[in-house]
């Protein structure tokens, strides 16, 4: 969840306020007690908070992938410094890969073969086992969006507007516009008796962005392109209107997780599949543009400590799921662990902990290198 680069010219305080709640938004999505949660669960009072809080959390990978859009693609980089850059994520999701199966599988017991750990890192998910199963897709995405960055970049610096129309809609209909066609015939499905739902991927044969999670890019490509929008005009500053499109998307996003919930039975994660959402992109695209505008209105202390939350906030990711699994079954320990309130309350202490665990193995050679990008 790293800043991948310092900025465009200077830290942006707003930038950094936006990670820094971002990444205690995944701390809480990752680690909250709602899993313990029958469907029926969901439609008591407890549930509809906790499913209004899964909601906002929802808002933090894409807001994560949008900065770093806006951070990066109009930077200028050699051919070198994009493969290293890629290189370096994806070896370090896969050294925390191995750290995680190591750990767990002393703490939980759990026997692991060498050769089962690499095959299950290189397939994605970097740990599995009895207690948790961790798939850190996000950093392979985010690897692989290097790998893609200079030809994306290359297409932006040609300031042709037509041909970055024409990237954003190839990859928004192969991705979001597959999950709208899903979801509309989830409602088709429920209303009128016919299983329609195997038609529901937009051509299966022929899409080349099936085999990874690509609705990343699109937040990617949004970030480059709010980027030169910024540079070329001053952003509308309707913000009631914003405010009540925000809340609309917010809303929608809800609603419909507990609409599919209550028809098909079976637990909706709104946070995972809020992610290639059109709507999710509409609100990201409106909340970073509403932030990026906003005056700094913090004292300089607060801001320093937002700033250094914002640097740290890949190692705090990666440091988080060590630190929220094994404090987990002391949090689900509890007999208060269904209030909204005592889940935030965890959050706030795996956030800590990892955050200060995170400053001190920067220090360490070497080491440092596992929470630094």
């Amino acid at each position: 969840m790293g800043e991948v680069v310092s900025g465009v010219n200077k830290r942006n305080g707003n930038i950094d306020l936006m990670k820094a709640i971002a990444v205690f938004l995944v701390c809480y999505s990752h680690f909250n007690s709602f899993s313990t949660f029958e469907v029926d669960d969901w439609f008591r009072p407890a549930g509809i908070l906790g499913y209004g809080m899964l909601t906002m959390a929802s808002y933090a990978v894409p807001l994560f992938l949008l900065i770093n859009g806006y951070l990066v693609i109009h930077k200028e980089y050699s051919l070198e410094q994009y493969v290293k850059k890629a290189g370096h994520i994806i070896i370090i999701t896969f050294l925390w890969g191995i750290v995680y199966n190591l750990v767990f599988g002393i703490v939980f017991h759990e026997e692991n073969a060498g050769i089962d750990i690499i095959r299950r890192i290189y397939q994605g998910g970097v740990y599995q086992g009895g207690y948790i199963s961790i798939r850190n897709w996000f950093f392979w995405t985010l690897g692989i969006i290097y790998i893609f960055l200079p030809f994306i970049s290359a297409i932006f610096k040609k300031e042709d507007i037509k041909l970055i129309k024409y990237l954003f809609w190839t990859v928004f209909v192969f991705t979001m516009g597959s999950d709208l066609i899903e979801k509309v015939f989830a409602v088709i499905t429920a209303y009128s008796g016919v299983n329609i739902m195997e038609f529901a991927i937009l051509f299966p044969r022929i899409n080349i962005f099936s085999s990874w999670d690509a609705f990343a890019l699109v937040y990617f490509i949004c970030g480059g392109i709010l980027y030169e929008c910024r540079q070329k005009k001053a952003q509308k500053r309707n913000i009631y209107g914003k405010l009540a499109v925000i809340l609309f998307c917010f809303m929608w996003l809800m609603v419909y997780g507990l609409w599919y919930m209550s028809i098909y039975k079976t637990y909706y994660n709104v946070v995972w599949s809020s992610y290639p959402n059109v709507l999710m992109l509409i609100s990201v695209c409106i909340i970073f543009c509403t932030f990026i505008e906003r005056k700094d209105i913090f004292t300089k202390q607060f801001s320093k400590i937002v700033s250094k939350i914002s640097q740290d906030s890949m190692g705090i990711y990666f440091v988080h799921l060590l630190v929220g699994t094994l404090l987990k079954p002391l949090y689900l320990s509890l007999a208060c662990r269904e209030h909204l309130l005592v889940g935030i309350g965890f959050a706030i202490i795996v956030f800590s902990i990892s955050y200060v665990l995170c400053e001190a193995v920067k220090r360490v050679p070497l080491l440092g290198y596992m929470v630094i990008l």
